[in-house]
């Protein structure tokens, strides 16, 4: 049986996922956005293997990465 770890107490978050704008690269995005453009989120979603609603948060990530990136 596998024991669980002790809950921090030191007011720290311990973490969870990393953000998505630091595990995928700025082409990643861009590449989103280009298949977004001729694709509806349905098979977006179904390309990428998530689901319809996270598919429109990488998008608006991809927006502000490709908006950062502009200016």
């Amino acid at each position: 049986m596998q024991t669980r770890q002790p809950r921090r107490s030191d007011g720290i978050h311990a973490g969870g996922r990393k953000s998505l704008k630091v595990l995928k690269s700025k082409e990643w995005f861009s590449e989103l956005l280009k298949k977004y453009e001729t694709a509806t989120l349905p098979e977006l979603a179904a390309d990428y293997g998530v689901s319809r609603t996270t598919i429109c948060k990488y998008i608006r990530y991809a927006k502000e990465v490709t908006a950062q990136d502009s200016q």
